[in-house]
């Protein structure tokens, strides 16, 4: 598969450059006024192919996947926060740039109140105290495919008491490892690889899906759902999340061993090592992604990506119930009283 990877070229650069390098409002504070101050910047000083692409993109109208290089990163960064919370001075190139871009695709910041202590950026590190885990402060383990926010419900699913997933993930690269590989999978790809029976059985729900280990919030019974889900405008959507997907059902069972063969051939999924001014967007619905295990060395200068989520304003006005204190910026992963009595499943 070939990644649309667009690289900019120094002469823009130069012009971001104040706005990316800006001291603006902490994006946990004003996240708004951010967006404000950086759209104008870059809508100026992007050019224009690259903001078509990036539109049609957040549309769906591309590959799941897109790569922009050559972006500034910060030359005094502080250390690799080896504790996995992201500081609060030194590292804001990375916000800005991903403010920037998620502005040019008319999307929206947002987090989750029991994720990230409620906070926009995420650093994604090798956590000291995390090493062995498969999660976004491992280092050691394999990261298997996966969706952000797989146990939460797609944009328009009928699923009371659930907040709306992330429609995208960008993720900013600031120091990188040559052992660290992202890789990445298009649902496109996982459909037309499995047989007819296996697509049918995963768009039924007679699966359950835990919440990631960063979340808080431990569901402990979460209603059945299913992987796979025809979205009305935007075609078949994809949640799943490796090691923490129960199927119900003997078919079920079947399916998603089926799903997970096709996880071990290396032509059907790609990889790319992340390294310092590279921005991966993912479209959270529309693909799975992971990570190749690497050794942490924990002196500071570490693997380190900035995450954070974006959204359509659709989902963002879908998700109004979970408005964490008002704000359309953080969000309630789960409020049990909007559940409906959950549809009972049973054993084949």
């Amino acid at each position: 598969m070939t990644v649309p990877t667009y690289e900019l070229s120094p002469s823009v650069i130069s012009k971001l450059f104040p706005y990316i390098s800006g001291k603006h409002q902490p994006i946990d504070v004003a996240p708004g006024a951010l967006m404000k101050a950086l759209t104008a910047g870059f809508q100026k000083n992007i050019p224009m192919d690259l903001t078509e692409d990036l539109r049609a993109f957040s549309l769906g109208d591309h590959e799941p996947f897109y790569i922009i290089r050559g972006l500034e990163t910060e030359t005094d960064l502080p250390p690799t926060p080896a504790e996995g919370i992201y500081p609060e001075e030194g590292a804001n190139f990375s916000i800005n740039a991903i403010i920037g871009i998620m502005s040019l695709m008319d999307l929206f910041p947002h987090a989750y109140a029991s994720e990230n202590d409620g906070k926009l950026a995420r650093a994604v590190v090798p956590a000291s105290y995390a090493a062995d885990t498969q999660g976004s402060h491992g280092s050691s383990q394999t990261l298997g495919f996966h969706s952000d926010g797989a146990f939460l419900r797609f944009e328009g699913e009928e699923r009371a008491g659930f907040a709306p997933a992330p429609d995208f993930l960008f993720m900013f690269c600031n120091r990188g490892d040559a052992s660290a590989k992202t890789t990445y999978i298009s649902c496109d790809t996982l459909i037309e690889a499995l047989p007819d029976w296996a697509v049918h059985v995963l768009l039924r729900p007679e699966f359950t899906v835990l919440p990631a280990q960063s979340f808080v919030n431990k569901i402990e019974d979460p209603s059945p759902v299913p992987i796979l889900f025809d979205h009305e405008v935007y075609g078949p959507q994809i949640r799943y999340y490796q090691n923490r997907t129960t199927a119900h059902t003997a078919e079920a069972k079947k399916a998603v061993r089926l799903l997970e063969r096709v996880f071990e051939f290396e032509d059907l999924f790609d990889e790319i090592c992340l390294m310092p001014g590279d921005m991966m967007v993912i479209n959270n619905h529309k693909a799975l992604h992971g990570r190749t295990a690497f050794e942490a060395v924990q002196d500071g200068k570490d693997r380190w990506l900035t995450r954070i989520y974006g959204s359509r304003a659709k989902t963002i006005f879908d998700a109004r119930e979970h408005f964490e204190d008002g704000s359309e910026h953080i969000w309630t992963d789960y409020i049990p009283e909007l559940a409906t009595k959950k549809p009972s499943i049973h054993n084949a």
